[in-house]
């Protein structure tokens, strides 16, 4: 007697459900479209500021064009006010930039060197569960335990 094996075929699988193809393009264009806007948004008083920078203003408000100037720009530093809040502005952006540069690359070395414990943790823990006590290779220095 002999046997003939016979494969069988695997279960088929239910096709995903239809996404009907207008809803599908309508959802990939909302968040481009209103993350350009976002940005459009926040630029244009820049925009804005700029432009009007180049207006040849004759009193102290400045809300219509009254002709092109490159006055405001040749004077910028002649303003005492103007150039003390540049340098302010300077001053704090570096003090910000030591600061939080600091503050990342602490936090950094503080997670380097918990993922190391950790490691050694769980390499010294597969030992003990063997043992039942530290192997005199892997104990840990008192001074390799101290965090900052």
């Amino acid at each position: 007697m002999s046997t003939v094996a016979t494969r069988q075929a695997p279960p088929e699988v239910a096709p995903a459900p239809a996404v009907p193809g207008g809803r599908r393009r309508w959802t990939r264009l909302i968040l481009p479209t209103y993350t350009w806007l976002m940005i459009a948004y926040f630029c244009l008083p820049i925009a804005v500021m700029i432009v009007f920078g180049f207006n040849d203003t004759k009193g102290r408000l400045n809300l219509r064009w009254q002709g092109f100037t490159l006055t405001w720009y040749r004077d910028l530093f002649s303003i005492p006010a103007l150039s003390t809040a540049l340098r302010n502005s300077l001053v704090i952006a570096v003090i910000a930039t030591v600061v939080a540069t600091d503050a990342e690359l602490k936090v950094l070395l503080t997670a380097d060197q918990e993922a190391r414990m950790a490691r050694r943790g769980a390499e010294v823990g597969s030992l003990t569960s063997q043992t039942g006590r530290f192997p005199a290779s892997t104990r840990p220095h008192r001074c390799q335990m101290e965090v900052f």
